[in-house]
């Protein structure tokens, strides 16, 4: 398992929150946004956008999920990273979020 904060990804400046993407009907309120309930999360390594899925919160309050893609590049390895690798991350790792 990698982990985030040893490889070098990059974490949000203190009091930033991620950007979360969410699908809501009109006329209905926009529910608070839980990273708890965020099917994919997008992490940062350099230029390197890292996505991840099947989250699952740890009991210290990180995270833990499995690499399933890589933006710009389009491979299925970035640097030591595989698609299907799990990764282990902290919130502040966390830039974008999708429900």
């Amino acid at each position: 398992m990698h982990n985030a904060s040893k490889l070098g990804f990059s974490s949000r400046q203190p009091g930033d929150g991620p950007i979360f993407v969410m699908n809501v009907p009109l006329g209905e309120r926009l529910p608070e946004p839980e990273l708890t309930h965020a099917k994919s999360v997008t992490l940062r390594k350099g230029d390197e956008r890292v996505l991840v899925r099947a989250l699952q919160r740890q009991p210290d309050g990180s995270f833990i999920g499995e690499i399933h893609g890589f933006e710009p590049s389009v491979d299925i390895q970035f640097e030591e990273l595989h698609v299907g690798d799990q990764i282990a991350f902290d919130e502040a790792h966390i830039f974008g979020a999708d429900d």
